[in-house]
């Protein structure tokens, strides 16, 4: 399964992870030059919840997130 079917699968996250897998899928286009400090900036969260959500997406991090997109 692809990342971005993972992220489409919303029943999974909380509402704070929808909003930033919202984001992500909103702009993946932007996703590789952006940073975490980004990304919790323009969805109002923290590094913690970003984390969170790369956890569920069976990533060890931000890093990885942005290389599989």
């Amino acid at each position: 399964m692809s990342i971005f079917a993972k992220l489409k699968e919303k029943s999974l996250f909380t509402e704070t992870e929808q909003n930033i897998a919202m984001y992500l899928l909103q702009h993946k286009e932007l996703i590789p030059d952006l940073t975490i400090s980004d990304i919790t900036q323009a969805t109002y969260t923290s590094n913690a919840s970003i984390m969170r959500l790369c956890k569920k997406l069976g990533l060890q991090g931000f890093r990885d997130l942005r290389n599989q997109i």
